[in-house]
């Protein structure tokens, strides 16, 4: 937790404009902390999987042994991790095929609390 915090808090420490606005859900942080929630796996482990697409739908790249994958819960969609990553960088927090929210539903209390976090040490930090 202590990681995660001072890695958040780098990331929201350059940043000198004095706009005191909430980070949304789009922003680079929040992307951040959803990211935390979002199990990596290595492809070659879990190919067997009947439900598993063969291509990442961002790149459009097939899947192959030691790429790293991320599944999402709520709808099983699988993309390469770091165009997942990339994604959400850019865009809000939803699945790029079907639009449902990355954030696995269960996860949406703990994830407001450690966006507060980050919201105050931002806040903090003028």
């Amino acid at each position: 937790m202590v990681l995660f915090l001072f890695r958040i808090f780098n990331l929201v420490q350059p940043q000198h404009h004095h706009d005191h606005q909430k980070l949304s859900r789009s922003s680079p942080v929040s992307a951040m902390v959803t990211r935390e929630f979002l199990v990596v796996r290595n492809f070659k482990d879990i190919n067997e999987r009947k439900d598993l697409q063969e291509s990442c739908a961002v790149c459009l790249n097939e899947f192959e042994g030691d790429d790293k994958i991320r599944c999402l819960i709520n709808c099983t969609h699988t993309f390469h991790q770091g165009c997942l990553d990339r994604w959400m960088d850019l865009v809000q927090g939803t699945c790029p095929i079907c639009r449902t929210p990355i954030l696995p539903y269960a996860c949406q209390d703990e994830y407001n609390k450690r966006l507060n976090v980050v919201n105050n040490l931002h806040m903090k930090s003028y």
